[in-house]
């Protein structure tokens, strides 16, 4: 396994030795490969979109039809 150090300030420092029970080790493992994950999957969703052809023109006629859609539907009920 990689290892990668980082500094903190001596406040912080004082801070987390307070906590022995902790493995910061662990934690600071923990967190970051939830942060790399959650990055990742942003930059994904964002070439998805990048490379989308949907334009704002058609995002409102698509919600324009969904809309008469709905209102055909519900109207229907009360005839």
């Amino acid at each position: 396994m990689a290892s990668v150090t980082f500094a903190v300030d001596e406040e912080v420092k004082k801070r987390l030795s307070k906590f022995l029970w902790v493995n910061w080790s662990v934690l600071a493992r923990e967190e970051l490969t939830k942060r790399a994950k959650k990055i990742e999957a942003l930059e994904k969703l964002s070439l998805l979109l990048t490379d989308s052809e949907m334009t704002e023109e058609l995002s409102l006629k698509m919600d324009e039809e969904s809309k008469e859609r709905i209102y055909k539907r519900i109207k229907s009920r009360f005839k």
